[in-house]
């Protein structure tokens, strides 16, 4: 079996199992809350100046990932996450 996992803020390192054929490329490892606007508040938009800000890869042939989350379009050069800032 084969994944590519790509563009996602994570609190750990990702593994591998089973001996999958895996493609990671543009993933934030062990962020924490920093990324966020206002974790505490419950915003969890990307705060500007954000380490993920424009640190993605662009993902050629998914059309499920040319918006963000709010329906913000991505551009060539996504940020890390489910928002788009």
């Amino acid at each position: 079996s084969s994944a590519h996992i790509a563009n996602n803020l994570l609190s750990h390192n990702l593994r591998e199992r089973d001996a999958a054929d895996v493609v990671a490329e543009g993933n934030l490892t062990d962020v924490g809350s920093a990324p966020f606007a206002d974790v505490d508040g419950g915003d969890l938009h990307l705060a500007a100046g954000s380490s993920a800000v424009d640190a993605g890869v662009a993902l050629s042939g998914d059309s499920e990932v040319t918006h963000d989350i709010d329906g913000d379009p991505r551009d060539a050069t996504p940020d890390v996450g489910a928002d788009e800032l």
